[in-house]
């Protein structure tokens, strides 16, 4: 099943592949390197970015916007797909524009731009 990496200390996005039979939750947490998950931006119908539940509460450096969401994030973010039913699918968006969508920020520059 395909998922989208966004890594905001690398600064890369990139695309893999998560067993769509295993524990999907555990495979978010080792894909991010987080503790908790939970949806920081709706794409579209389909497709979401997954962010770190606890990523303020880590004193974060580094952080990624996404183009339309509603704040920045601290850490990094999986886009994962949905289906009708509500089960984690393969994300639709390709990896071309979700890396269109990302900027990434160091800490220093979100508190400049407050």
């Amino acid at each position: 099943m395909k998922a989208i990496l966004i890594n905001s200390i690398e600064r890369t996005v990139t695309e893999l592949t998560l067993d769509g039979r295993a524990n999907m939750l555990q495979q978010w947490y080792k894909a991010m390197n987080v503790e908790l998950v939970q949806v920081g931006h709706y794409i579209n119908e389909h497709d979401s970015v997954l962010v770190d539940e606890e990523g303020l509460l880590k004193q974060p450096e580094h952080f990624f916007e996404y183009d339309g969401a509603h704040q920045p994030f601290a850490g990094n973010g999986l886009v994962v797909g949905v289906d009708e039913e509500g089960e984690t699918v393969g994300c639709d968006i390709s990896l071309e524009e979700v890396t269109a969508k990302v900027t990434f920020k160091h800490l220093s520059q979100i508190i400049h731009e407050l």
